[in-house]
């Protein structure tokens, strides 16, 4: 069992209390719960997300705001 849940917002307070401060010069990621992480970043890519969570990042952050990443 952890104490801390590294998801969400929780995860840039977490990355901020070990000393890992914005702007962050490229953050990868699959999973619309890291939001907040992308919106620190200076290059996001969405790597393998599927096309419900890249509707989510696109909205969210804004069309070509952010890299699409296949990975096979």
């Amino acid at each position: 069992m952890v104490d801390d849940h590294c998801a969400g917002a929780h995860k840039v307070a977490m990355l901020a209390r070990a000393g890992v401060t914005p702007p962050r010069a490229v953050v990868y990621t699959d999973n619309i719960s890291d939001l907040p992480l992308l919106r620190l970043a200076e290059r996001r890519c969405v790597v393998n997300a599927r096309r419900s969570a890249v509707r989510v990042f696109a909205r969210t952050l804004g069309a070509g705001r952010f890299e699409l990443v296949r990975w096979r």
